[in-house]
């Protein structure tokens, strides 16, 4: 008989399964590199234009700054995929990981402020440095993670028009299909 599996056995399994979910999806990881990494960054990095001085050495502490607000943005909103968690059809065997999976993007929110907080106090820019790094990485994980069952580029549209629009259309007059309530005639 096998032995029933601890609750952190479980997440580890539900965080690997979501992991390797979109990995077989060339628009996802498209979607990640483009809009996630590149545009992310650059977007983040804007505000580093006015630092920029071609005669000097770049400002590390501007760029970890850049790289912490960059990814306290990503993190709260993968985090909010966490606390908010949906299990699709093939994941009933996670359903009681709702309330766990909750606290791990609570608790993630509150680490990465942390962290922050902590990198905004250190004089050392290497190590500011190196905070900002560790959490953009960890943050595109947990992005990762976190889309990688809700994001649209993975789900399969409908093949017919009037699966999309709920009418059929004909000529120039439309079908609805369903009813329409009393307070809404005339």
């Amino acid at each position: 008989m096998e032995k029933p599996k601890t609750e952190l056995q479980l997440i580890i399994e539900f965080l690997k399964s979501r992991f390797l979910f979109p990995i077989k999806s060339v628009a996802f990881i498209l979607y990640f590199i483009t809009i996630i990494v590149v545009v992310g960054l650059a977007s983040s990095s804007i505000g580093l234009l006015g630092t920029i001085d071609l005669s000097k050495n770049f400002d590390i502490n501007a760029i970890s700054l850049s790289l912490i607000g960059y990814s306290l943005v990503l993190l709260c909103s993968s985090a909010i995929e966490f606390i908010f968690i949906g299990f699709k059809d093939d994941e009933a065997i996670y359903h009681s990981l709702k309330n766990p999976i909750s606290m791990l993007g609570i608790s993630a929110i509150i680490f990465g402020i942390f962290l922050s907080i902590i990198a905004l106090n250190v004089a050392n820019i290497w190590f500011k440095l190196s905070i900002g790094v560790l959490m953009t990485i960890g943050v595109w994980f947990m992005w990762w993670i976190s889309n990688s069952r809700t994001l649209s580029v993975l789900i399969d549209y409908p093949p017919k028009v009037p699966d999309t629009t709920g009418g059929i259309v004909t000529g120039s007059t439309e079908q609805l299909q369903g009813t329409i309530t009393s307070e809404y005639t005339s």
